[in-house]
């Protein structure tokens, strides 16, 4: 009655608060989510004042003359003048970031300005810069892009402006980024100038709290989210920043003062505590006239109740006196205490005879909980009565999971009874094997599982003894690579290792009672089955090798005997000696490579070794007849001697070159180029060179990769494959020329020295001539070497082939036989850059001339004179000097410009190098072109041309000299 009385007065109560909580206060809450928004929204807009900001500072920076030239040439004056610690401070900026047209950082700086000093922005945020399109490829010259970015080293608001002119005119050069980071102490600055409280969390990040997870998902809704007040006196909104591709960076929480909601919820508070306190004044006079009449007696027997339940002494019995329903309810209740008394005593018996059990019991409910657990069961465990009325199923079982225990309670459910195996934990952690007959039963609403379970230690100790006795045995089969089989006297196979099942094709299992002799090829050496004869005679073999189908084995055989010592089994060995026999002939065949490179290159060094002087003289020989025959009368009989003498000339400098080559001491200026357009750019040439019975075939493959080379000698190399090919050919044949990308792998470079696996272009020159041997094919390359008739050939054509395709760390192959032609393979190392077209011939009969003044320094005399003479001739003003410090004294004593300095390289005293060095310090605008008749490390490096130098090599031809000398001053 009382319940009901309160629910009445509890109604009304109720009714009362929602009336003010739905009418009055939501007016309050109204307002104050209103000011709540306008709180937000005045921390969004301050945060994107300071974006303008610094698109301001962009704007100022940007569109600058000194700007706009610093992007062009980096001039440190710029840095030194305004990229200095005082301009981040003034400006308040983390960083400036200088992007070229390219999209490529041109100069960046980071500071921080809490500590005045410089703090580089890391590699990975700088590439966060180049990622929005927007920052780094602005549209137009007044184009802005501004927004908030996660960099690597934090999140930063930043801002970019194209760097055009100070007039704003273009072509734009790239774009400045400024950024400022969004730290501790802008937020500071944020909350001094909206004088309110708020907090930024990471909007992407899984620790994030609940309450942000929640605004994240009513953000997506709209601008601004007003979130449950976390505290009394405070209001929360919250806003998201986002990035340039409109993802979320950052969550804003704002605090704001609940002035508004406390005064109405004050209100309220005031208006039901009135409302309240005159209902419970009723009800407390209710309840006083109820409990003299009803709840009195009702408490007493409530008493009565609890005592029995807390002592367990059914025999206690109420009194009852009146003929009332409490009197009736007294009496209920003492006649069930009468029949608990008598259900306890056949509990008790029956939970005796269960605890005394000799085997463990155990009684499970559904949820895998022990509902019982016999005295057997305890003991078992190590646990006591109350640890176990503690125990889940998963305590006891450890293979038994929460996952597998429905499974297993379905199987019960469905079969009434299951006898299975598995482990029992003990208190201390330790296991041992239980045998479970487990049963199904169901008592009132309520499934349980009746188990009873055998420790079976004991007959698992002996299985594992057993189990791991015959493991071991196959282990140690199986473990050796050598092919094992036990037979008996009759030869059947009684056990095999899996490498003898493998290596036969066969399984483990179906080998076993089969012949060994059926098993094993017919055509192994008969010494094989006589070794195993000896064996079972009582005698130990010697261990034999033997080759079969192509494969190199040793085999060995071993009795077994029985306690009398009787050879009752025999053990086969077979152990495969491929890969060992191949490792040594392929270790022969790399060592015989060394010696044939060894003895090239010893040949190399003596070449190269008289290509100085030697190309020295020859520069004075052509030099001298080249003019002469041009100051001869086209008539004059002079001519055809001084033109044998100047072709015997070119031969001996062409002798040299081709000893150059094959040295790999030539200087090589390399291009990346198409193979495929050198190729095409020869054909004619090729054509004419092999003559008109013999059919030109190319094969270019599509899209070759490009390759670095010097184009002049791969095209020698070409020509030379190709002269020697149509020597090769008798009458009618064909010479194929083939390109295609191939892989080199790591396979191949361990049989070929000097070759680093890669992608490769491979260039294929094949003939159908009459081929060679092996004796020849061994000497190709051998410097003089030819197999054509005396004054056929120099034996230099092949050496310097391979000369110029080592010096480009290629390689080449050679694949022939006799009257089947012949193939040679080069592998040209691909490039990464792009390759640039082919420049074309230039006319060797044009000398162009000039007027400027040029420096020549050479130490030997004859070619000093002679390239006087041939700079005089076309209109050039010419110092002469024989050493760099006579040069010196030469330039300090002429008054006028000097536009070229042509000097020699190994000069005594000072080199050419050097001597250029020096010169351009007086002479900035010097120009310079050097000359040699070797490959000199001091302008090259393994004999490639360095970048941006100019060189001519001796021999030269007056002609050669002019037209070089005249695209040198030429070049910009």
């Amino acid at each position: 009655m009382l319940a009901v009385l309160a629910a009445i007065f509890a109604a009304l109560i109720g009714a009362l608060y929602v009336v003010l909580r739905c009418i009055v206060l939501e007016s309050f809450i109204e307002l104050e989510i209103e000011e709540d928004r306008d709180n937000a929204d005045l921390v969004s807009r301050t945060l994107y004042q300071e974006l303008k900001n610094l698109s301001a500072i962009a704007g100022d920076w940007a569109p600058w003359d000194d700007t706009y030239q610093f992007i062009q040439d980096r001039n440190q004056a710029y840095i030194d003048s305004n990229l200095v610690d005082e301009t981040f401070i003034n400006l308040n900026l983390n960083f400036m970031v200088f992007v070229d047209a390219d999209r490529h950082i041109f100069f960046h700086k980071g500071f921080d300005i809490d500590a005045r000093r410089e703090r580089s922005l890391s590699d990975v945020s700088l590439q966060n810069l180049l990622a929005p399109p927007s920052l780094t490829h602005p549209k137009a010259v007044d184009d802005s892009s501004q927004g908030f970015l996660d960099l690597a080293d934090g999140l930063a608001l930043v801002a970019s402006r194209p760097i055009v002119t100070s007039q704003f005119a273009g072509p734009i050069r790239g774009v400045l980024i400024v950024g400022r980071f969004l730290d501790e102490k802008l937020l500071t600055v944020l909350k001094e100038r909206t004088n309110l409280e708020m907090q930024m969390f990471d909007a992407k990040g899984q620790d994030r709290p609940p309450e942000i997870a929640k605004a994240m998902t009513e953000l997506e809704k709209e601008a601004i989210y007003v979130g449950p007040p976390l505290e009394e006196s405070e209001s929360i909104s919250y806003f998201l920043i986002r990035d340039f591709q409109n993802r979320p960076l950052r969550a804003f929480k704002v605090k704001g003062h609940r002035g508004i909601l406390l005064l109405g919820v004050e209100a309220n508070r005031y208006s039901l505590l009135a409302v309240t306190a005159a209902s419970l004044l009723a009800l407390g006079l209710i309840t006083l006239i109820l409990e003299r009449l009803i709840l009195a007696r009702l408490a007493r027997m409530r008493n009565f109740v609890n005592e029995i339940a807390r002592s367990g002494d059914l025999e206690r019995r109420l009194t009852v006196g009146r003929r009332d329903e409490i009197s009736d309810l007294a009496r209920h209740l003492n006649d069930m205490l009468d029949k608990l008394g008598e259900a306890e005593a056949q509990l008790r018996l029956h939970k005796f005879a269960m605890d005394n059990a000799a085997g463990a019991l155990y009684l499970l409910d559904f949820q895998g909980r022990v509902r019982y657990a016999n005295l057997a069961a305890r003991r078992a465990l190590g646990v006591d009565a109350e640890e176990m009325q503690r125990m889940m199923v998963f305590d006891i079982d450890p293979t038994m999971t929460p996952e597998r225990w429905p499974v297993h309670c379905e199987r019960k459910r469905e079969t009434g009874t299951v006898v299975f195996e598995t482990m029992h934990r003990r208190k201390d952690g330790s296991l041992f094997p239980v045998e479970i007959q487990s049963s199904y039963f169901r008592y009132g609403d309520q499934e349980y599982n009746y188990s009873s379970a055998h420790d079976i230690s004991e007959r698992k100790a002996a299985e594992r003894a057993l189990r791991e006795s015959a493991e071991m045995m196959h282990a140690i089969l199986n473990a050796t690579t050598d092919m094992v089989v036990l037979v008996d006297h009759g030869e059947k196979i009684l056990e095999a290792n899996q490498s003898f099942a493998v290596r036969f094709n066969r399984r483990r299992q179906d080998l076993v009672g089969q012949s060994l002799w059926e098993v094993m090829p017919a055509d192994l050496p008969p010494s094989c089955r006589a070794m195993l004869q000896t064996v079972f005679e009582g005698r130990i073999p010697l261990r034999q090798e033997f080759e079969w189908r192509d494969a190199s084995f040793e085999a060995a055989a071993f009795p077994a005997r029985d306690a009398a010592g009787k050879v009752e089994r025999a053990a086969v060995f077979l152990r495969d000696l491929t890969e060992k026999v191949q490792a040594e002939r392929e270790r022969k065949q790399l060592q015989e490579q060394l010696q044939q490179a060894q003895k090239m290159e010893s040949v190399g060094r003596l070449a190269g070794g008289v290509a100085h002087d030697f190309n020295n003289q020859l520069t004075a020989i052509i030099g001298h007849l080249a003019l002469a025959m041009m100051d001869l009368e086209p008539g004059d009989p002079l001519n055809d001697s001084l033109s044998e003498a100047h072709q015997a000339a070119q031969r001996a400098a062409n002798l040299t070159r081709q000893l150059l080559a094959f040295s790999r001491k030539q200087l090589i200026d390399p291009k990346v180029i198409d193979l495929n357009e050198l190729i095409c750019n020869l054909h004619k040439m090729l054509v004419r060179l092999i003559g008109e019975d013999i059919e030109l075939k190319t094969l270019c493959a599509a899209a070759v990769h490009p390759v670095k080379v010097d184009p002049g000698q791969i095209e020698q190399a070409i020509i030379n494959l190709a002269v020697n090919a149509s020597d090769a050919i008798a009458g009618v044949g064909k010479l194929t020329i083939e390109t295609a990308n191939v892989t080199l792998d790591e396979t191949y470079c361990q049989h070929h020295l000097h070759v680093q696996p890669g992608e490769y272009v491979m260039l294929a020159v094949s003939d159908t001539g009459c081929g060679m041997g092996a004796a020849t094919r061994a000497r190709i390359f051998e410097p003089f070497f030819t197999t054509k008739p005396k004054g056929k050939g120099t034996g230099l054509g092949l050496s310097m082939v391979y000369g110029i395709v080592r010096q480009h760390g290629g390689s080449v192959e050679v694949y022939s036989e006799i009257e089947q032609g012949t193939t040679f393979k080069i592998y040209f190392p691909a490039a990464d850059e792009q390759a640039v077209p082919l420049v074309s011939a230039i006319d060797n009969r044009i000398a162009p001339g000039g007027s400027e003044t040029i420096l020549l320094v050479e130490d030997e005399p004859a070619v000093r004179s002679i390239a006087v003479r041939t700079l005089n001739r076309q209109g050039y003003h010419v110092l002469e000097a024989s050493s760099g410090p006579e040069a010196e004294q030469t330039v300090a004593g002429f008054p006028a410009s000097i536009h070229l300095l042509l000097t020699d390289i190994v000069m005594p005293k000072m080199n050419g190098r050097e001597l250029a060095e020096r010169l351009s310090h007086k002479l900035p605008t010097l120009k310079v072109l050097y000359t040699s008749g070797y490959s000199e490390s001091v302008i090259a490096h393994h004999g490639i041309l360095e970048e941006g130098l100019q060189f001519l090599g001796k021999p030269y031809t007056p002609i050669a000299l002019a037209r070089k000398v005249r695209e040198v001053l030429d070049a910009a």
